[in-house]
């Protein structure tokens, strides 16, 4: 548990536009149970591309929809195998999440502090990366079609057993490369977290001094 401070609720007063996010990547991650036909088919080619991919980076947009109203954000994202991520965002927050695959950063300047966390801890625990998990089939999901267009297929994933805050998880796919266009997430709340993805590019080269995570001075450092 994280204590209580002045910062923390100043934290809780400003709702963060990224709030489902990780659990988006997470989900993302989790393997899918496919029956037959095209669905199986879709399934297999998705998985099959994803295993071709080591490294990848996209434009994203992120939007949030609650009782409250919606909120809108983004940035650009990368993804490396083995588990490490990092979301720069542009617009609508400053905030950086960053993963080396074992150690999650997530850093809010307008709040002068770093939530420092295992990866493990702070999003689903089977969870690793977006690259990691679209490429391995299990039981956590039954999945149907939701629709089938010319250009795109949309995966309803919904969970076996309980996950906490989860209903229901659409995946929108590409029919062409079968590359991952958007998530969107509704939990039990009927609030909802649509992530879009554009500028998808796959297999550029990514150092991995994206994924290190460099504290400014002055930082307060938060643990879980």
């Amino acid at each position: 548990m994280i204590k209580t401070s002045s910062m923390q609720k100043r934290n809780r007063a400003r709702p963060r536009t990224y709030s489902g996010i990780l659990l988006l990547i997470s989900l993302l991650i989790l393997p899918y149970v496919a029956e037959g036909g095209i669905l199986e088919n879709v399934v297999d080619k998705l998985q099959n591309t994803y295993r071709s991919i080591d490294e990848l980076s996209a434009t994203f947009h992120q939007e949030t929809v609650t009782r409250a109203g919606t909120r809108s954000a983004g940035g650009i994202v990368y993804f490396k195998k083995p588990g490490k991520m990092r979301w720069e965002y542009r617009y609508g927050n400053d905030d950086l999440i960053i993963s080396d695959g074992r150690t999650i950063w997530i850093y809010q300047p307008d709040l002068n502090q770093v939530i420092k966390g295992r990866l493990d801890d702070n999003i689903v625990p089977m969870a690793q990366n977006l690259l990691a998990g679209i490429t391995t089939l299990n039981k956590d999901f039954g999945i149907t079609m939701a629709s089938a267009g010319k250009e795109t297929y949309s995966l309803s994933l919904t969970p076996r057993t309980r996950i906490s805050n989860i209903e229901n998880l659409l995946i929108e796919v590409d029919g062409k490369d079968f590359l991952v266009l958007s998530t969107t997430i509704k939990d039990p709340f009927h609030n909802k977290t649509t992530i879009r993805f554009s500028d998808i590019q796959v297999n550029i080269p990514l150092g991995n001094e994206l994924f290190r995570f460099n504290k400014p001075d002055g930082v307060t450092v938060i643990r879980p």
